[in-house]
């Protein structure tokens, strides 16, 4: 058995790779606790919509500039804070 303590943990996502051996079942345990979020706003909501996924426990991942009015956040997200 495998003990791992929370200070070991990236991040909120993390507990979908622990104990998992095979890179599939790894990839599928990760696919049912977390989603990838990608969000695409006007610039003037980015600072709002960080700081609401940051509280969600959510895992900053990419921000793209598509035009100068819009911005691309890309989050992983846990599974209960997106059905939240």
């Amino acid at each position: 058995m495998e003990v791992i303590a929370p200070k070991d943990h990236v991040g909120p996502c993390a507990l979908a790779q622990i104990g998992k051996s095979c890179p599939w079942q790894r990839l599928l345990h990760n696919m049912l606790l977390c989603r990838r979020m990608e969000i695409i706003t006007p610039k003037d909501y980015v600072g709002a919509l960080i700081e609401l996924s940051q509280q969600r426990r959510g895992e900053f991942i990419d921000m793209k500039y598509m035009t100068e009015a819009r911005t691309t956040l890309v989050y992983d997200m846990p599974l209960a804070e997106v059905r939240r």
